[in-house]
C-alpha cells in the first residue's frame, strides 16, 4: 500500500494563494491592451477591469498574444528615487510610498479624501497632485490612477462610476499640472473593493475615500510595441 506523503504545513492553502496572485497579475496585461487599442489619445482612456478589481501586476503573456515584456524593476528605480527625495523635503507628509508587484503604489494620507459621495478633489491632494506632476512626467512610466469608495457610499451611490469619476478629476489635474502624455495616463474605478481601513470608524471610511496612483514597470514604448505584436498575431 502506498503511503500518502504527509501535506507540509500551511499547504493546504497553497493553491488559493497561486490562484489569487494569477488573477491579481491579469490587470496590467488588459491594462495595457486596453491602453493602445483606442483612437481616443486626447483624453483620459478608462481601463474596464470588470471582475478583476484587483491588485495588478504583470503576467507576460498570459493569452500568447504577442511576446512577453521582460519586467525590469530598475525602469522604476530612478522614479522611485525621485519620489523618495520628494517625501523626505515634503514636511506635510501626506504621500506613502510602496513596492508593488509590477512597479510602485503611490497612496495619500487621510487629508487627501474626498467628502462623501463626492468627486470634488481637496486642496490637500491638489497639492500632492500639483507636487507629483512634474515628477512623474520626468519618466516614461505608465500611470495608473485608481478611484475607490468607501462600503457606506456603496449601499448608497453608484460604487463604480463614482470610483471611476474621482480617478478621472484626479488624472486631469494629474496631466494639467506636468508634462505627462494623455496615453500615459489611464484611469480605473475599484468601487469598495479595495478598502484601506476598517469601515467601523469615521477616520477609517475617510481613509478609504481615496485615489492611488500605481506607477507600472513598463513604459510606454515597450507595451506600444507589444500590443501592435498582439494585432499582427490576431
Amino acid at each position: 500500500m502506498v503511503k500518502k506523503a504527509p501535506e507540509p504545513e500551511g499547504g493546504g492553502e497553497g493553491w488559493l494563494v497561486s490562484y489569487c496572485d494569477m488573477i491579481s497579475l491579469l490587470v496590467t496585461f488588459f491594462l495595457m491592451m486596453m491602453t493602445f487599442s483606442t483612437s481616443n489619445s486626447g483624453d483620459v482612456k478608462t481601463v474596464g477591469v470588470g471582475l478583476l478589481k484587483g491588485r495588478g501586476g504583470v503576467f507576460p503573456n498570459l493569452t500568447g498574444y504577442g511576446p512577453p515584456i521582460d519586467i525590469d524593476r530598475s525602469m522604476v528605480a530612478g522614479l522611485s528615487k525621485d519620489l523618495d527625495q520628494h517625501r523626505s523635503e515634503d514636511s506635510a507628509g501626506r504621500m506613502v510610498l510602496d513596492a508593488a508587484l509590477d512597479g510602485l503604489a503611490i497612496e495619500f494620507g487621510s487629508e487627501c479624501s474626498f467628502s462623501p459621495g463626492s468627486f470634488d478633489l481637496n486642496d490637500a491632494l491638489k497639492s500632492e497632485i500639483a507636487k507629483l506632476a512634474p515628477i512623474l512626467g520626468k519618466h516614461d512610466q505608465l500611470i495608473l490612477v485608481e478611484g475607490h469608495v468607501d462600503a457606506k457610499e456603496a449601499e448608497t451611490h453608484d460604487a463604480e462610476r463614482l470610483g471611476l469619476e474621482r480617478a478621472r478629476a484626479a488624472a486631469s489635474m494629474l496631466l494639467d499640472a506636468g508634462s505627462l502624455a494623455a496615453d500615459q495616463v489611464q484611469i480605473a474605478s475599484l468601487g469598495a473593493n479595495k478598502l484601506r481601513a476598517a469601515e467601523g470608524t469615521a477616520l477609517g471610511r475617510k481613509l478609504n475615500r481615496r485615489v492611488g496612483l500605481r506607477v507600472l514597470a513598463v513604459t510606454r514604448t515597450n507595451a506600444v510595441g507589444w500590443a501592435g505584436a498582439g494585432e499582427k498575431k490576431r
